[in-house]
């Protein structure tokens, strides 16, 4: 594997240019010289994606220190995560790190003062959200700028059982700082980066083996002391999530074999069972997520506003999802809505 530092010219250029640009590993396979190896056609492909996101690395990065600096100024304690953090702590340097945009992480109660420093900074909520108590988050960008897109969390996920697996201020107790974006700038510690990592793909991608993410794997986990395996290990057992785990972690124990990873993975084998985070592991179409969702949150008013929230979410979105160029009757979208959910559940 050339990311392993073997030395292998690609037998199809033209295969390999195309998984390369689909895994978003371009600027790493660059850095890595796989270039000179490749026919000229095929080797500008990748060297020109490599610039691309060198340069909106830079602006986007460049932004994200302003944002922090703004949000520190509102007293609001925000974490990275995901590919932002990632990008910064992990990687030699940050745009080997390709995203689409930068996820925040803040307290719930936090949420209308974030929305008023971005607003301070002209960044607008997007429309396509289905609400508040669906998704857990918010995603604002600016207009005028180019990669300025923030994924606001407040639930670390959308699915109700990955949200309840990590809380904010457990999380912060243990963030560390991210120095290349700033004074203000505050991440995950390893350990529990590499836990959301793993509940992260199963929650949104079940299934989905993307190579980047397994490279973030691989380069979080054999980078962890023997002090961070006991602690990651004791976190899994802990939160339960040893299944989920293992499933994100073979995929990458095939592609960049390590040591450590068979030895996690060999622990991680023996000690899941039954547990029920295993749920998000199972593939499921929007009406079973749904019901999933219902059956974790605890209570009636909890589930009475969720229920609410899918079968009537805000104008803002039913008028850029059902009619983005008509002045249709609200209370026809949402007749139009429910329609459509009886005709088949799981369209919605």
């Amino acid at each position: 594997m050339i990311l392993l530092g073997k030395r292998a010219r690609p037998r199809d250029p033209a295969s390999f240019t195309r998984m390369a640009m689909r895994h978003a590993m371009a600027p790493l396979l660059v850095r890595a010289r796989v270039a000179e190896l490749l026919p000229p056609t095929y080797a500008s492909r990748l060297v020109d994606e490599a610039r691309r996101q060198a340069v909106l690395t830079e602006v986007r990065d460049r932004e994200l220190r302003r944002v922090l600096e703004t949000l520190h100024e509102a007293r609001v304690d925000t974490l990275l995560i995901k590919g932002a953090h990632l990008a910064s702590s992990c990687y030699p340097e940050s745009h080997l790190r390709t995203r689409s945009d930068t996820d925040l992480f803040v307290r719930a109660r936090d949420r209308r003062v974030v929305e008023e420093a971005l607003a301070g900074l002209e960044y607008d909520p997007q429309p396509m959200q289905t609400g508040h108590v669906v998704l857990g988050q918010t995603l604002f960008d600016r207009g005028d700028a180019i990669g300025a897109a923030l994924d606001v969390h407040w639930r670390i996920a959308q699915p109700a059982l990955a949200a309840s697996l990590f809380d904010f201020d457990d999380l912060w107790s243990r963030s560390v700082a991210v120095p290349r974006l700033g004074p203000f700038a505050r991440g995950p510690s390893a350990v529990d980066a590499l836990a959301l990592a793993c509940v992260h793909q199963a929650a949104h991608h079940p299934g989905h083996e993307l190579l980047l993410w397994m490279y973030d794997i691989h380069l979080l986990l054999t980078a962890f002391s023997a002090e961070e395996t006991r602690t990651f290990l004791a976190l899994v057992e802990g939160r339960r999530i040893g299944a989920v785990c293992a499933a994100a972690l073979e995929p990458v124990a095939v592609v960049f074999p390590a040591r450590i990873l068979a030895e996690v993975l060999g622990r991680l084998r023996t000690t899941a069972r039954g547990e029920p985070s295993a749920a998000l592991l199972v593939p499921r179409g929007r009406l079973s997520r749904i019901i999933l969702d219902l059956r974790t949150l605890d209570g009636f008013g909890p589930r009475a506003r969720l229920a609410a929230a899918h079968l009537f979410p805000p104008a803002a979105y039913m008028r850029a999802t059902y009619a983005p160029s008509s002045k249709a009757p609200m209370a026809w979208l949402y007749l139009r809505r429910l329609w459509r959910a009886g005709r088949s559940a799981d369209s919605y």
